[in-house]
């Protein structure tokens, strides 16, 4: 009873509720763990608890190693022999994807922000700041690069270049309307805002001299409509939620659970016996 009430009260509590539930109160009593039968209740002094876990533990762990100790690792190898050895390549790749989606998160987060700037300088009465129009074209390009940070390549904790979000959370999310917006958007990140493509400029000859000049300048700047930059919000916004269902589904899904190999007469190992 009372280590039930421990497991379901402190542990499940902390770890699902972020704070213990009935039945477990947290006080300087002088003991690590103390309990009452009625009402039925655990009272942990944290205080002294976490010292002497930890001296348990590195008591514990000491008499594995010693050679003497033959029964106490017989009974910790059938209790935890059967655990499957963490496969860190695949933690490293589920790690890199989870970072990619909680940055990707945040770029689109950034998007309904600027979109919220942009209708509030459009929204402003006229005559408008002389600074108006480039303060717009600096929000504009802020909104475009925002949007299209997760569609590009990035680098990992190890500095290591990694792939785009998966083509299918895009596609499976966004009307067809919507994916023509997306595609001109990571155009024009590309070739005017990201970079200074030529093809995005307008070359011009004047002939100042007997053999001219020729003189490239950039086409001039059009800026996302109202209707564009909802849409591109709204967009922003269902993509949010569309990864965060994604993180959820990474955070539910354990690792495969060991299998024990076939004995060679069709018939599987027998089930690991708890410890004792």
């Amino acid at each position: 009873m009372l280590l039930d009430t421990l497991y379901q009260g402190a542990r499940c509590g902390l770890y699902h509720l972020a704070m213990t539930a009935p039945g477990i109160v947290l006080e300087r009593s002088g003991q690590a763990l103390s309990s009452t039968s009625n009402p039925t209740r655990v009272v942990i002094d944290p205080h002294i608890l976490i010292p002497e876990l930890k001296g348990h533990f590195a008591s514990y762990v000491a008499r594995l190693r010693d050679p003497a100790e033959v029964d106490l690792r017989q009974r910790f190898e059938r209790c935890f022999g059967h655990v499957e050895p963490l496969d860190h390549g695949r933690v490293e790749i589920e790690q890199t994807y989870r970072d990619r989606l909680h940055i990707a998160r945040e770029d689109l987060s950034q998007v309904s922000r600027f979109g919220g700037l942009i209708s509030l300088l459009l929204d402003l009465p006229t005559p408008r700041d002389p600074n108006q129009r480039l303060n717009l074209q600096a929000l504009d390009i802020a909104l475009t690069v925002a949007y299209c940070r997760p569609f590009t390549q990035f680098r990992n904790r190890h500095g290591k270049r990694e792939a785009s979000l998966p083509r299918h959370l895009v596609y499976g999310t966004l009307s067809a309307d919507e994916l023509k917006l997306h595609d001109e958007l990571l155009v024009k990140r590309d070739t005017e805002y990201g970079h200074s493509d030529a093809s995005r400029s307008t070359p011009s000859y004047h002939p100042t001299s007997s053999f001219g000049t020729l003189v490239i300048s950039r086409n001039r700047f059009v800026p996302l409509s109202r209707s564009q930059v909802d849409a591109v919000v709204g967009m922003s916004n269902k993509l949010f939620l569309r990864l965060g269902e994604e993180v959820k589904k990474l955070e539910a899904a354990p690792f495969p659970a060991h299998k024990e190999p076939d004995d060679g007469h069709g018939s599987k190992g027998t089930s690991v016996p708890p410890c004792q």
